[in-house]
Order: C-alpha cells, then structure tokens, then sequence
C-alpha cells in the first residue's frame, strides 16, 4: 500500500515560507512610496489613497478624490545550508509588486475608496546542488518555489468631527503558489522524491477597521486593526519517485491564515508644518494563526498536521519627511522588528529568528495636480542555527533546524504616481521671490520667539 506522499505538505511550507522571506516581519506593509521612503509608518499622516489599505480613515484627506498607482520591485539574496548541516547554498529572487487605488468624495463628510494590491509576490530557488538536506543527487538539481498574493479591498471613510475620523474596509484575498522539490517522501523506507506543485484559492472576507484623531494641530493619532482572514487553497502534485515513474495529478487542498494585526503610530509636524516626524508600532498574531497547517491528500483518509510554531510578530518604525521646497520633499526612516520565524520552525526558505532592521530612504515632487514618489528600502537578517539531531535527521520528513547560517538580505525599490482631483496646487513663486519670502517667514518665527520668551519672563 502506498502512503500519502507528505512532501506535498513540505512543499507547501517551503512556499509560504519563502513567500513571507522578502521581509523579516513575514508581511511587506508598505504600498505607497511615501510611505516606504518614511520607515513604512503612515498610519496616522497617510494622505493618499493607499490609504484604504493602511488606514481607511486616512480617506477623508482627500479634497475630492485620486487615483494612484504604486510598483515595488523586491530584489533578495538568500542563504542556508540546504545541502547539508554547515553547508552553505545561495539563491537570488525577484519579486514584482503592484498595487492601484482609487477614492471618491461623494459628500461633504465621506469618502470611499477602493484598491488592488500585492502583499506577496516572491519567486526564487537554490541551483545546481549536488544534496538536498545531506541527500547526495545523481545529478546536479535546482529547486525552486514562487508565491503571489493579491487582496482587493473596498473602503469608506467618515469624518465624525473636525478631529475625527474612522474607516472600514472588506478585503477579499487570493493566493496562488508552485514549487518544485526534493524531499525524504516515505521517512520509514528513506524514500525521496521530486514533487512538482501548484495550489490556488480565493479567501474569505475579511475587514479592517481604522481610526483617526487630530490631538492638537501638530500632533495626530492613528489606530488600525486588521481581521483574520483563511485562504482555503486547492490544486495538484506531481511525485517523480523514480525516473520515469511518475504519481500524477494528486489532489491537495491546505488552508492557509493571515493573522489578525494592528497598528498605531503617532504624527508630528513642525518648523512651520514642513517637518514631519512620525513612529508606528505593529504587532501581528502569527502564534493563534500558524502553529500548524492541515493538509488533505487524495493517497490518506487521515489529514496530516505540519508544524509553524510561529511567533508574534512586533516591529517599530520610524520617519521623517523634511521639505526642501514646496515642490521638493526628501525622507529617511528605520524599523526594527522579530521575525515570526521560530527555531524549532525553521525551514530552508524562511527568514532566520530573531531581530532584524531596514533602514529607507526617498524624495517626492508635488506638481500641480500629480504626486511622484520613490524610495528604496533595505534589509538584512542573519543568524547561526546550531543543529538539531532529532528534528532535522535521517526518517524525519519535514525536516526543521539544521544547522548552519540563515539570512536574508532584501532590497526594495518604490515608485508611486497619484493622481488627485480638486483645486490645484499654485505654481511656485520665481526663485528670488521665494528666498524673500522664505527670509521672511524665518524673521516671522523668530519675532514670535522672542515674544514668547518676554511673556514668559514677564
């Protein structure tokens, strides 16, 4: 009797995975310019219609709507010892991103919003290995995986008050992965074979729900809280158990969990409204969502449980956007956040565990009715693993912990483009008009100053 071919479940990992390697937080949130060049903050200043996805009630800065269009290439270099223990494999993936969002003001109070974007898109694979896993190959092999997830959203936004805003927006997720491997398919035989994959799903429903509040002029607060949503997936396998034998066309069906997220971030501006200073916090429930994944296979009666044990997910950030003129914006922003990645979880294509950082950087050009947006964002994450004799030895299909060096090494780029509706902005001043003007408004704050400081020390 042939067993249930549980490499499908492996391969299934492997691509989840490395889905989720681009970025040591498992998650890229970032799908405005903007944003990205900010330290991926915004949810307490985001003006744009990516709002929808950062934070819905964000929408109602919006004079009378715009439509926006954001492309993120995601450039990564990976490492592990997918040979063997202390081994050392490469692989270099691109992964290409793109989100487009739309948002109207059909009354004075409201406004709605739409979008489609990307919160995965990964592709890459280690090449030429003479072993897979201390497996020696008759031939040198590649294996590879590849993972896109889009989610399409509707949002509305409503301002409660001068200071107050909420929003709300229904998600609706799809997911479509493939991979080809090599795994220790029949652990009690120590049987391995190539298995050729694909799964695809549309997920159920889910929301988001956003808040705004303007403290005082120079200071705003955003909240956001992001639902659970399962991604059922269904499709096919292919088992190579040998040359020419070939298991094909074998049913699958796995369901796979976004976790419940939120997010908080305060907003600062200053020196006459030109600084802006923000910091956000995120924390997303990996552990309650992804301690195991149930996979179903047409080969066994009986579902077959692959272990995650992923941790929480905390990250900080923080940015700053400084204009250089009232066309010219330049920006720069870091984050520090923990892997969901747990050693006893760690697989070949995940992030390494513990801490990892990005540090970004962008500019901006207002024109009179356009925005254009870059920045790039830049990540690393390595760790030493040390080996794990019982999980990661000869009979263990899914194989986790082997030891050896891990890490990541990401570069993303950013451009945006949006269009807004609604009055233009004026054309800038001759430039020697404006340096009077600017000198001007430098003796302004001073005199303010020096007023204040005689009122106080009267």
């Amino acid at each position: 009797m042939i067993r249930a071919p549980r490499t499908t479940a492996f391969a299934a990992l492997l691509v989840f995975a490395i889905a989720n390697g681009a970025a040591a937080n498992t998650e890229p949130s970032a799908f405005d310019a903007r944003s990205v060049g900010l330290g991926s903050t915004g949810t307490a200043w985001l003006d744009s219609p990516a709002a929808v996805v950062v934070n819905p009630a964000n929408l109602v800065f919006l004079e009378k709507g715009a439509l926006q269009l954001t492309f993120q290439p995601i450039f990564v270099k990976q490492w592990a010892p997918v040979e063997g223990p202390d081994t050392r494999s490469t692989s270099r993936g691109f992964g290409p991103m793109v989100s487009g969002f739309a948002a109207y003001r059909p009354g004075p109070r409201w406004v709605l919003g739409a979008g489609i974007y990307s919160t995965t898109g990964y592709s890459s694979g280690f090449e030429a290995l003479s072993a897979v896993s201390g497996q020696p190959l008759d031939e040198p092999r590649d294996i590879s995986v590849r993972f896109f997830a889009i989610e399409s959203s509707l949002a509305a936004s409503v301002q409660l008050h001068d200071r107050v805003s909420m929003g709300v927006a229904l998600r609706v997720p799809f997911a479509t992965q493939s991979s080809e491997i090599y795994q220790e398919i029949f652990a009690d035989r120590g049987q391995w074979a190539w298995v050729d994959q694909n799964l695809s799903g549309v997920g159920y429903p889910g929301g988001l729900l956003g808040l705004h509040v303007r403290l005082v002029d120079w200071v705003s607060f955003g909240l956001t809280y992001r639902t659970k949503v399962a991604i059922p997936m269904s499709g096919t396998t292919d088992v190579e158990l040998m040359p020419g034998v070939v298991l094909s066309d074998i049913a699958l069906k796995t369901t796979w969990y976004s976790p419940h997220a939120f997010q908080a971030g305060f907003a600062f501006l200053g020196y006459g409204e030109r600084l802006l200073v923000a910091i956000d916090y995120r924390v997303q429930l990996h552990q309650e969502a992804n301690r195991v994944q149930i996979f179903e296979n047409a080969f066994s009666k009986d579902p077959l449980e692959v272990p995650f044990y992923q941790r929480n997910v905390h990250t900080l950030r923080l940015g700053a956007e400084m204009k250089a003129s009232e066309r010219l914006s330049l920006r720069l922003g870091i984050s520090r956040g923990v892997s969901a990645t747990s050693v006893r979880g760690l697989q070949y294509f995940n992030p390494p565990p513990g801490v990892s950082g990005s540090v970004s950087g962008g500019l901006g050009l207002r024109l009179r009715h356009v925005d254009l947006d870059f920045a790039t964002l830049y990540t690393h994450i390595g760790k030493y693993v040390r080996h794990d004799e019982e999980r990661c030895a000869p009979g263990v299909t899914v194989k986790t912990g082997c030891g050896g060096e891990y890490g990541i090494r990401s570069i993303q780029l950013s451009l945006s483009a949006t269009r807004r509706f609604g009055a233009p902005r004026p054309q800038p001043a001759p430039f020697p008009e404006r340096r009077v003007e600017e000198r001007l408004e430098r003796q302004e704050r001073r005199s303010e100053r020096t007023e204040r400081r005689s009122g106080d020390g009267s």
